[in-house]
């Protein structure tokens, strides 16, 4: 079994619990190592984004909690434990298979535009490449998967071949993954717009309710991209 190091606040709560809760009740072994919120002024330089939780695998660094999370589901000798945040999980029913790190998935081939999409979004950017197909384009669609390192030689590929590049993630914009993604195109003759969360204070309620209030949702999103593609 690899050897796992769990790395975050000293403190009962936040990303980390349950991560530690899911490797802790599936019985598998970990380091717990937690420092201060001082220490972390120093623990940031030497992580990915600056950010924790993060967890070393055989001493490769690991992040995004939804990722710990879907290596404990991939545990299969006992029980495990996952807390979802409010709203509807969804899973794709099939068996988790192994990954690849700076790999993505190209779903769909593609001319002239890209929809990338992190983590959870995949399928928000699947129903918005299926809108746009419908109205004669011909996307990429892309799921990210691995998104420290990202497949830079996809993407590369991509934003060679493209003139609109549309990120996708439920996560803020400012310092997102779409921010690095612009930052490895920046070279390229595409241009890059970057779809997630607005920084400002979203009010509390459902996941679907909140989505529709900041914009984040296939029609909204796409009357966005075509007014982009006209423009």
């Amino acid at each position: 079994m690899p050897q796992l190091k769990l790395s975050y606040f000293d403190f009962h709560g936040g990303r980390a619990e349950p991560i530690r809760l899911a490797l802790a009740i599936g019985g598998i072994a970990f380091e717990d190592h937690r420092f201060t919120f001082p220490e972390f002024a120093e623990v940031r330089k030497t992580v990915p984004f600056g950010q924790v939780p993060v967890m070393h695998v055989d001493g490769v660094q690991v992040t995004q909690s939804d990722a710990m999370l879907r290596y404990a589901a991939g545990y299969q000798d006992g029980p495990i434990a996952i807390r979802y945040p409010r709203g509807i999980a969804v899973c794709s029913g099939k068996p988790l298979k192994e990954f690849s790190p700076g790999k993505a998935k190209t779903i769909h081939k593609g001319k002239k535009i890209a929809l990338l999409a992190a983590g959870d979004t995949l399928g928000l950017a699947s129903e918005i490449w299926q809108k746009l197909k419908d109205k004669g384009h011909q996307p990429w669609l892309v799921n990210l998967i691995s998104l420290k390192p990202l497949d830079e030689e996809l993407l590369l590929e991509v934003g060679g071949g493209c003139q609109h590049v549309f990120t996708f993630e439920s996560n803020s914009v400012i310092g997102g993954i779409g921010s690095r993604i612009a930052q490895i195109l920046a070279e390229q003759a595409c241009k890059v717009v970057n779809f997630g969360y607005p920084d400002h204070f979203v009010t509390h309620g459902k996941i679907s309710e909140l989505h529709d209030l900041i914009g984040f949702t296939a029609d909204k999103l796409l009357a966005d991209i075509e007014a982009r593609l006209d423009g």
